[in-house]
């Protein structure tokens, strides 16, 4: 019964049994990856139009702006500097924060401003003054 297998048609046995074996391996412990990688060639041009643009979290500039401002304004009342050097000093700290001119936070900055030069006793300085501290120099 033996003696009608050859070594070559043993060694193919034993090779289809190895290459099963580690197929059902591999499935077994890599099935996400091999169903991404399968999938993902199939999908590649939808993947791309689908993926949303992830904007830039703002909240840390309007917190930082809005501690530069404070302390600008916070020197100028105790400095007592002309109204147009103040102007000045905040549209430096403004123009390192211009990103956030076309987002809902400029208002609120505007309305801080305000608000903290008028706490501050500083008058003179008028809305349409404030918002032109975001056109660029």
């Amino acid at each position: 019964m033996f003696s009608s297998y050859t070594w070559s048609s043993f060694f193919e046995y034993i090779g289809i049994i190895v290459v099963t074996y580690f197929f059902i391996l591999g499935y077994a412990l890599y099935k996400k990856d091999i169903s991404h990688f399968i999938f993902s060639k199939q999908n590649k041009s939808r993947d791309t139009i689908e993926t949303p643009v992830r904007k830039p979290d703002l909240l840390p500039m309007v917190h930082e702006l809005v501690s530069e401002l404070g302390l600008v304004i916070r020197n100028a009342s105790e400095k007592k500097p002309a109204l147009s050097e103040l102007q000045f000093a905040l549209k430096q700290k403004i123009k390192d924060f211009l990103i956030l001119e076309s987002t809902e936070y400029k208002g609120k900055i505007n309305l801080y401003i305000e608000q903290e030069l008028a706490i501050r006793g500083i008058h003179g300085i008028l809305p349409e003054e404030i918002e032109q501290l975001w056109k660029s120099p």
